[in-house]
């Protein structure tokens, strides 16, 4: 989970590693912005992960969607803020 991350934090937001693949995972937004998921295997490239319709990983306020990913890093980048972005994911 990343709390109340605003915009201005995106050079700095700490990147997520994983202990496994993320078979089945969802990230959800709460706050006000957007938050897209991104995600690196060697922690300093990173790219926009896709949904599970293959879809860019951009979730707004309020929204839930599942995606699933073997990538070693993830991390958000905010639009708006503050918001917190909750990542879920189940062993696989």
């Amino acid at each position: 989970t990343w709390k109340g991350a605003v915009a201005a934090d995106n050079p700095t937001i700490p990147r997520y590693a994983p202990v496994w693949s993320l078979v089945c995972a969802s990230v959800r937004v709460v706050g006000t912005g957007s938050a897209i998921l991104q995600g690196s295997n060697d922690g300093v490239n990173f790219v926009t992960l896709k949904d599970v319709e293959g879809n860019d990983l951009n979730v707004a306020a309020g929204a839930l969607k599942e995606f699933s990913s073997g990538v070693a890093f993830l991390k958000p980048v905010i639009t708006g803020g503050p918001l917190d972005v909750i990542v879920t994911h189940w062993a696989g």
